[in-house]
C-alpha cells in the first residue's frame, strides 16, 4: 500500500507496481559480506552472492524481477544488526530484519529502503554518521521551519531532528520517496511534480 501511495503522489497511473511471492524457506546461508570492505573483495562477493541467489532461487513460478532474501534475527540474542544490502544489478538483495512482532513495522522501512535499492535508488545519507544528506535525503527539504523534519525520505533512512541527530521512522507512515529517489527509480519523468 506505502509504494502504490507514493506512486500515485507522483501522479504515476501504474495500477498494480508490485507483485509478491513469498518462496519457502531456505537452509543454505549466503555468502557472508566482506568485512574489511575493500572494493575487490566487495566485487567478489557480489558475484559469489548472484552465484549463490541462482542456485538458492526456489520462488514458485516464473523468475521474478527481483530477489530479496531476508534473513531474520533473534533480537534476545543480538541488539544490533548488520548492514542489508540491495543491488541493482542482478536485481538482488539481502535484508537482515528483527524476527519479532513488536519490530515488524520498522522491518518493513528496511525491507523498503532495499527494495528501491534494487530499482536504482542511492542511499542518500552519510556513511559515517548515518545522517541524512541535505537536502536530497530529507523528504521535505523546503519545510520551514527545517525541523523537526515531518517524515523521512526511504533512502535518507532516517527522520532528521536537527543538523547533527536523527532518528530511525517508526513505520513507513513515517517515509516518502524523495524527488531524486523518484527520478532513479523512474518516477519522475511522466509528471515534473508530487502532490504534496
Amino acid at each position: 500500500i506505502w509504494l502504490e501511495e507514493e506512486i500515485r503522489r507522483y501522479n504515476n497511473p501504474l495500477l498494480r507496481p508490485v507483485s509478491i511471492q513469498l518462496a519457502p524457506p531456505l537452509e543454505a546461508q549466503p555468502p557472508e559480506f566482506p568485512s574489511d570492505g575493500n572494493m575487490l573483495a566487495t566485487l567478489w562477493w557480489s558475484l559469489h552472492l548472484r552465484y549463490w541467489a541462482w542456485r538458492h532461487d526456489a520462488a514458485p513460478g516464473p523468475r521474478p524481477d527481483v530477489r530479496l532474501f531476508l534473513l531474520y534475527h533473534d533480537p534476545q540474542q543480538i541488539s544490533v544488526l548488520e548492514h542489508s544490502v540491495g543491488l541493482d544489478k542482478g536485481k538482488l538483495g539481502l535484508v537482515k530484519l528483527f524476527a519479532s512482532r513488536a519490530d515488524s513495522a520498522r522491518n518493513l522501512v528496511i525491507l523498503a529502503h532495499e527494495f528501491l535499492h534494487t530499482l536504482g535508488a542511492s542511499d542518500k545519507y552519510a556513511p559515517d554518521g548515518l545522517h541524512p544528506r541535505f537536502p536530497d535525503g530529507y523528504a521535505e527539504p523546503a519545510l520551514e521551519p527545517r525541523y523537526p523534519q515531518r517524515f523521512a525520505e526511504i533512502m535518507g533512512g532516517r527522520l532528521p531532528l536537527n543538523d547533527a541527530s536523527s532518528r530511525i521512522p517508526e513505520s513507513l507512515n513515517e517515509t516518502l520517496i524523495g524527488d531524486l529517489t523518484a527520478q532513479e527509480i523512474g518516477l519522475i519523468g511522466l509528471n515534473k511534480h508530487p502532490k504534496r
